[in-house]
């Protein structure tokens, strides 16, 4: 493929009409980006998160039995990485306990999280200085950005305050302690404006004589370096940084995470076509080019909102995440495709299905040579192997239903002339001859199609009795 003549640089400054007051200039500076392969052994993990474990693992018999019943239907279903949000009950964000009732009941769940055969990830690091802690007296203040910001059971903090080390070696305890073996940093490297002076932030405005914000990248890529090494190979050998962040890649800090989380913007929109370019969205949420998975997040809003966030994410080849109430809510394991209606636990079956071994993919966004698509509003991504199994997912981003046309280029991909599907999402199958096929997608949702040379198999997870 010929370079191009010219890279073009689009920029959305704001998202209306705006009159400034006086005129407005912008500096722009290049910074180099540090990137590594993408680990494909990713494929084959999948992630789930629960709420909480309940309050005594100890000595109720009950809560045991609940949390185990989740437990194995998370272990039909495939999952991988157990996490677990609220296991801090006083203090969301900090990475320490202060009561040994809890610290017992987390490494007990931890115990059993493991007998599953799952990795335990526990979140942390968001808002994790409140002035009830313990202490707070001593150092908790010191860590907090100024201007500050009290949200939601606690303060942010600066990594240039002694966050970093309070951050590090609380997770280091988390590990050695609770038995947990990654961690779900939360917003935690957004390098936050901060104008202490004590920590060395901030700077004298010459004009006004005002004190302005700095941003510590630099001290926050040095915290994420450290619970990276902490992570791999300082107090474990094979943990995980998970790390939830809604910006773009911020390489200098996030080369140092092993996946990503991210697109909680998505469901607070009524038009994903009026929320996202798609090549910005290409640019800021797809980490293949980075070397990390990204994973997209829907929270437990409408069903059309995680259906989108997911069709969109398979449409880049990122990693899918499960909430407990894909597991608890069984109106959600039928076969459904109504429009108020979640497709769920199915989205991680065609990844299961898959035979990853020499493959391509092809993206939307680079696969005009062997794939047509007749409508604007229809895009297209898929990966192919030796075997000429496909995976295609496809996505409508009008509001209305359509019907969208595909044809692949059978020459030039090596197809037979016969092939068979079966769409994950509404479990029909058909043929495609000559590699032509349409398919009536609703308004912004997908369709997942497994392709074979022979016909498909209906997906049959076989989940246990629900809890």
């Amino acid at each position: 493929m010929p370079e191009p003549e010219a890279t073009v640089f689009r920029l959305r400054v704001i998202d209306k009409p705006y009159k400034t007051p006086d005129k407005i200039s912008y500096r722009w500076g290049m910074v180099a980006t540090p990137v590594k392969p993408y680990p494909e052994e990713y494929r084959s993990i999948f992630f789930f998160q629960y709420g909480n474990f309940g309050n005594d693992l100890i000595d109720n018999s009950e809560t045991v039995k609940q949390f185990k019943s989740v437990l194995g239907l998370a272990k039909a279903m495939g999952v991988t990485h157990f996490e677990i949000f609220s296991w801090n009950k006083n203090f969301m964000g900090q990475p320490l306990l202060e009561d040994q009732k809890q610290i017992d009941d987390c490494r007990r769940a931890n115990e059993i999280i493991k007998a599953y055969g799952f990795k335990p990830i526990f979140y942390s690091g968001w808002n994790a200085g409140n002035p009830k802690m313990k202490m707070w007296p001593f150092f908790g203040e010191q860590m907090i950005r100024r201007p500050t910001r009290f949200s939601y059971t606690g303060y942010f903090q600066c990594a240039r305050g002694g966050y970093e080390s309070y951050l590090a070696n609380g997770i280091a305890w988390m590990i050695k302690t609770l038995g947990v073996e990654g961690v779900y940093l939360d917003s935690t490297s957004w390098a936050v404006p901060c104008n202490d002076a004590h920590h060395g932030c901030g700077y004298i405005d010459s004009k006004t004589g005002e004190r302005r914000i700095t941003r510590c990248i630099w001290h926050t890529r040095e915290m994420f370096k450290r619970i990276y090494k902490i992570l791999h190979g300082e107090v474990i050998a094979d943990g995980m940084l998970y790390n939830h962040a809604g910006q773009s890649p911020l390489m200098a800090i996030e080369s140092f995470i092993d996946v990503k989380h991210c697109g909680e913007g998505a469901y607070h929109v009524s038009s994903l076509k009026k929320f996202f370019d798609i090549d910005l969205y290409r640019a800021a949420y797809n980490g293949k080019q980075y070397g990390w998975p990204i994973e997209h997040t829907w929270n437990d809003r409408a069903a059309i909102a995680r259906n989108s966030v997911w069709g969109l994410g398979l449409l880049h080849d990122n990693v899918i995440k499960m909430y407990s109430t894909s597991v608890i809510d069984t109106s959600l394991w039928l076969v459904n495709y109504e429009d108020k209606r979640g497709i769920d636990w199915k989205m991680w079956a065609p990844k299961q299905w898959f035979q990853w071994k020499d493959y391509t993919w092809h993206p939307y966004y680079d696969n005009g040579d062997v794939l047509s698509v007749s409508d604007s509003d229809g895009y297209g991504s898929f990966h192919v192997n030796e075997k000429k199994q496909m995976l295609f997912c496809a996505v409508n981003l009008a509001q209305e239903k359509k019907t969208i046309e595909f044809k692949f280029n059978v020459k030039q991909l090596k197809l037979p002339e016969i092939m068979y599907a079966r769409d994950v999402v509404t479990d029909e199958d058909f043929q495609i001859k000559d590699g032509a096929f349409s398919l009536d997608i609703l308004g912004e949702r997908p369709r997942i199609l497994m392709i074979d040379t022979k016909p498909v198999p209906a997906i049959e997870l076989k989940l246990p009795t629900a809890p």
